[in-house]
């Protein structure tokens, strides 16, 4: 058994029939970029029988977003792991095992048209969540992808990625704040829907009767491009070719019904990649998770690319161009 504390087995004890930690194994089961830590919990030689020991923080404000978002969602949709057990007092949450099959390790270990079929099956689970009304969770109801968030991303891409990472904080300069502005403000009045808002490929799992979606806390009202984008652009993985992206958001729109304009995507999409880039950055420079380093020239490549589809944000595009020079 792997190491776990006295309190962890006396909660699978009393909440899994026939727990034994002699006859049980526990192994780690992914990582977050958060602090919290996943263990998949199983019977030996009987794969039927495991679950996943979320610990975590039970202070941190998104612990009672989590659960909130998983009871109300749970009950309009089949998307999101079933939680079996709640230990507030020394946070801990036991759920359903979805597997390790990721979108992430599809993509890795599946041919192109397996893949696109993947992510139309992704898409349209993906408009179910979108149909959400706002009111099945308050956490979702009362949080939403406003002027203020926008900036606070822009600005964590500055702090953390254009500065700390490459150390080009010289452009960051009044036409930068400027462009910032008017890009949240364009992207505060985007239509509003239920978004994930981290929906990329590592949060997204491909089970046996469906899609199904993990590390859903940060839900709240924005627009389904910036969740679109997070799919599409995700640098975690790579679709293969431009058309790939305009198929599939085409495939979107007619399951959606939402009308998604090349304008409003790249809107959403130049926010997304700020904000990843800037996690990128962060949690490989001061968080000591040194494997998100690889992903930061993929995301400047991606974010690269959307800004010169419209050139509506030169400064920004100039900014994102001196970075990539450092990495040449």
């Amino acid at each position: 058994m792997f190491s776990l504390t006295p309190a962890q087995l006396n909660f699978l004890s009393t909440n899994i029939a026939g727990f034994d930690p002699e006859q049980w194994f526990a192994e780690e089961a992914g990582r977050a970029g958060s602090d919290r830590r996943f263990f998949r919990i199983g019977r030996a030689k009987a794969q039927s029988d495991s679950y996943v020991l979320i610990v975590w923080v039970a202070t941190d404000p998104d612990w009672n977003r989590f659960l909130d978002i998983a009871r109300g969602v749970s009950r309009k949709l089949d998307v999101l792991p079933v939680i079996h057990a709640v230990d507030s007092r020394h946070g801990l949450i036991l759920e359903e095992d979805l597997g390790s099959m990721t979108l992430k390790r599809v993509c890795a270990e599946s041919e192109k048209g397996t893949i696109k079929s993947v992510y139309r099956r992704v898409l349209e689970a993906a408009a179910r969540w979108h149909a959400l009304d706002a009111g099945v969770s308050d956490a979702v109801a009362t949080r939403a992808m406003n002027e203020k968030m926008y900036l606070w991303e822009s600005g964590y891409f500055a702090n953390h990625c254009v500065r700390d990472y490459f150390g080009c904080e010289r452009m960051l300069d009044g036409a930068w704040l400027k462009e910032c502005h008017e890009l949240a403000a364009e992207a505060a009045k985007l239509p509003r829907v239920c978004m994930h808002r981290d929906f990329q490929s590592e949060n997204i799992l491909v089970v046996k009767d469906g899609i199904r979606f993990v590390d859903f806390q940060g839900a709240r009202m924005g627009p389904a491009e910036y969740d679109l984008a997070s799919l599409l652009l995700d640098p975690y993985v790579a679709l293969g070719d431009e058309g790939a992206e305009a198929d599939l958001l085409d495939h979107y729109r007619a399951v959606s019904g939402r009308r998604i304009t090349a304008r409003s995507f790249h809107v959403a999409a130049v926010q997304r990649l700020m904000q990843a880039l800037g996690a990128f950055a962060n949690l490989s420079l001061h968080k000591g998770r040194d494997w998100y380093r690889r992903y930061v020239p993929i995301g400047l490549e991606r974010l690269a690319r959307i800004l010169d589809r419209e050139n509506h944000f030169p400064t920004i595009a100039k900014v994102v161009d001196e970075c990539r020079t450092y990495l040449k």
